[in-house]
């Protein structure tokens, strides 16, 4: 029997020398994603999304064309066209925190980290999935269910939003069934997430989406505060 792809439970214990893990499944398989990758996968994404129709925020919505939407809102559809993103990622649990800095070149798919080459370390994969989660999520297509449920009341910030919820699916990393639920404006904006693990019905973890700036083109959430935890991020560079 062959062993089970490796998943890191993101919402383990953090510490100096244990990461908070990915916001996702990650896989045994090479973490490769240049710009090459990323504007394959994206636009195929996009194009089958868009067989079905673009509908409008008010009308019903399934979940690809919500998290479309998403990644128009946020420039994130553009990924692909981007050289180079880099980025201070933070996380404060507690009396916990960690600071990690990371130099990504999208064309070579190469990561520096304090000057020197380290590749895509489990630490590095982890902070680009909190950063750029909905394109992610796009990126693991074919591994994923999206759903979606219209005028759903967002549980930290009483918006109304639609709920994007995205479940990986039976069989993909050692905690199948995991679930994320994004809390998607009218704007195409998320305005907060929960992760349920194992598809649980009460969230492991909650965090409001806030900060967002637009850097090179890209709209990212720079702010993500919860109950005594809170991710966010500093010298964010997109070229």
């Amino acid at each position: 029997m062959s062993r089970k792809p490796r998943y890191i439970d993101p919402h383990a214990t953090v510490g100096a020398d244990r990461p908070l893990p990915a916001a996702g499944h990650l896989h045994r398989r090479r973490f490769r994603m240049n710009r090459h990758v990323l504007s394959v996968a994206l636009a195929w994404f996009l194009v089958t999304a868009m067989s079905f129709g673009v509908p409008s925020p008010s009308s019903a919505e399934d979940g690809p064309a919500v998290l479309q939407r998403v990644l128009h809102a946020s420039g994130l559809d553009q990924l692909g066209n981007k050289k180079r993103i880099a980025f201070t990622f933070h996380v404060e649990a507690g009396e916990t925190n960690v600071t990690r800095a990371w130099d990504w070149n999208l064309e070579t798919d190469s990561v520096r980290q304090d000057g020197a080459d380290v590749g895509k370390t489990p630490k590095f994969i982890n902070d680009a999935y909190w950063l750029l989660f909905p394109a992610m999520v796009a990126w693991d297509q074919g591994k994923v269910e999206l759903t979606a449920e219209p005028s759903v009341i967002a549980p930290l910030t009483k918006q109304e939003t639609t709920k994007l919820v995205v479940r990986y699916i039976d069989g993909v990393g050692s905690t199948p069934n995991d679930r994320y639920d994004l809390y998607v404006s009218g704007e195409g904006e998320v305005v907060e997430w929960s992760y349920h693990k194992a598809g649980a019905e009460a969230p492991t973890r909650q965090t409001a989406w806030g900060g967002y700036e637009v850097i090179g083109g890209l709209r990212l959430s720079l702010d993500r505060p919860g109950d005594g935890f809170r991710v966010w991020f500093t010298d964010v560079v997109v070229e």
